[in-house]
Parts: C-alpha cells; structure tokens; sequence
C-alpha cells in the first residue's frame, strides 16, 4: 500500500548536487575554507604568495631576450616624442604605491 519513501540524502553528501550550477557557491567556499583550517592546524599566520611562471630559461636564452628587449626599449624612446614634460598618472600613482609599500608600521 503505502511505500515508504526514501530520505533525501544530506546537501554535503549529495554528490550530483554538489557537481551542478547550485552547488558551486558550496564549492568555492570549500576552497577558501578547507586550506584555512589547515593553516590553523598547523598555525601558519603569514604566507607570501608569488605570481608567475615557473617556466625558467637558460641564461643565454635570458640574455638574448634582455638584449631585444632592451634594443626595442631604446628604439621607441627613440621614435616617441613626448607631448608633455609632466609625469603620466600611472607613474605617479606607482610610486605613490611604492612609498605606501615601505611605509613603517605603528
């Protein structure tokens, strides 16, 4: 007669939801959360990230591409003429960023 129905699996237990659209916000936060707690466990307070490639060159591979880089650099410092004596507004916002870089703490 009456068949008893099924329960519906926990959300962190239900792998097709967890793999679609709507379980992604859980996913993200996994991803922020889970290497958190292993910080703590481990008490790491401090970390430094670095950006970039981890794909190195030989020395003369380097050389050669300073060199082309520099040659290209003069080039156009060459070529350029400026319209104005004043400093562009990105190179005063980055050195106002490396002042604020080395600013001492309180």
């Amino acid at each position: 007669m009456s068949e008893k129905l099924k329960p519906a699996p926990l959300a962190y237990q239900n792998d097709p939801f967890l793999s679609s659209p709507d379980g992604r916000i859980l996913r993200i936060l996994s991803e922020y959360q889970e290497p958190l707690a292993r910080f703590r466990r481990e008490q790491i307070q401090d970390t430094v990230v670095f950006f970039g490639s981890a794909r190195f060159q030989g020395s003369e591979a380097a050389r050669r591409n300073l060199s082309t880089v520099e040659k290209n650099a003069k080039e156009r410092r060459n070529s350029r003429t400026r319209a104005s004596s004043s400093p562009s507004p990105v190179s005063t916002w980055l050195d106002t960023m490396r002042t604020l870089a080395v600013w001492p703490s309180c």
